[in-house]
């Protein structure tokens, strides 16, 4: 089998995986193929489980369909969907427990979920045989996860955790007609989050909004202004290799990583009274924004700001890992993130070493 993982803690801004008295384990590079069972059924965890059930979407309360044909043309508006393009996805965690006994063990893992772009198959499932839950976890205010609990693991023993799943993802396309979306009069209660204050994300700094005001200026539609926000940032914020401490630095220093850029794009659409958020996909973050047609249906738009795709395109297939900005999970309760990574605790003396992967694998 062959896999390219990465340990959750890689990308920029994601809030820390662990806490004390966990320590980690950065598995990384070569390592993750060595060995083998880390990431498969090993001879002494006989806890697999093969579903084959699809993963229920819970990170949005409301997420509208959008219709499409064989042919992948969009039939009611909104974005246009091409033909799938699946991906087998595994994420894992494995703790070893290597300085005494781990008690009363916590894992939680992100697991990708069902959009109107992607859906999500669970293909198998491998859990110690001594874990006495392991279920999915449904919140309105953070991404799926996979909540592990085990009520000890003894000294020098191995626990791993795999969840495998066949993730189709449809490229997306502009709207046939982009001018007929416009900014909501009246923002739906369950998209108030995304124009809301996010880690990083200062849009309601009065530069950020006088910039967001200035660029509309001339604009006829409403796409047409989201399409000049992207264009000023791509001709104005030059690339840098370390993240700005916030939306408000970037646009002051005129720099930023690649996701800084995406971040002040949504700074710019929610100071513009725009619900915007952040997604990240596999190799790559971008913003989405949700416009209403002139029937006053809603619908999510994706927005690259680097590379070739228009506004409103995602040409190139990638799972989706989240889309969100402002989460709030029961582990870290006064703490709003950025984006949700695994999570793992454990009580008594014991220090385990705990690593989180995630990829595309093949067989």
């Amino acid at each position: 089998m062959s896999a390219r993982f990465r340990h959750f803690q890689c990308r920029a801004r994601r809030e820390p995986t662990l806490r004390f008295p966990i320590r980690v384990c950065l598995i990384v590079g070569a390592t993750m193929l060595v060995p083998a069972s880390l990431w498969g059924q090993s001879p002494d965890q006989s806890g697999s489980r093969q579903d084959a059930a699809p993963a229920t979407s819970a990170a949005e309360p409301v997420e509208p369909a959008v219709p499409s044909s064989a042919s992948g043309l969009a039939q009611a508006g909104g974005p246009i969907l091409g033909d799938p393009v699946e991906t087998r996805w595994r994420v894992a965690a494995k703790m070893i427990a290597v300085e005494g006994d781990a008690k009363d063990i916590l894992v939680t893992l992100p697991i990708p979920q069902d959009w109107p772009e992607q859906s999500v198959v669970v293909e198998e499932e491998i859990v110690p045989p001594a874990v006495f839950e392991f279920e999915p976890r449904e919140l309105k205010t953070a991404p799926r996860q996979m909540v592990a609990r085990m009520s000890a693991l003894p000294q020098g023993d191995t626990a791993i955790f795999s969840l495998t799943y066949n993730v189709a993802v449809r490229p997306v396309s502009p709207p046939a007609d982009p001018s007929i979306y416009r900014i909501p009069a009246k923002v739906p209660r369950e998209l108030e989050d995304w124009l809301d204050e996010s880690p990083g994300i200062t849009h309601r700094d009065s530069r950020i909004r006088n910039q967001a005001r200035e660029l509309a200026e001339g604009s006829s539609t409403a796409w047409e202004q989201i399409a000049g926000y992207r264009l000023w940032i791509r001709e104005n914020i030059q690339p840098l290799s370390e993240d700005q401490e916030d939306t408000t630095a970037t646009l002051k220093s005129r720099s930023g990583t690649s996701e800084d850029r995406v971040r002040l794009m949504v700074a710019l659409l929610r100071a513009s009274k725009v619900p915007a958020r952040m997604v990240w996909a596999d190799l790559r973050t971008f913003a989405e924004f949700w416009l209403e047609d002139d029937e006053g249906q809603g619908y999510w738009f994706p927005c690259h700001v680097d590379g070739d795709d228009a506004v409103g395109a995602s040409s190139r297939p990638e799972v989706i890992l989240q889309k969100g900005d402002h989460f709030r999970v029961p582990e870290k309760k006064r703490e709003i993130l950025n984006f949700v990574n695994g999570f793992a605790s454990a009580k008594g003396s014991a220090r385990p070493e705990v690593g989180f992967a995630e990829g595309p694998v093949k067989n």
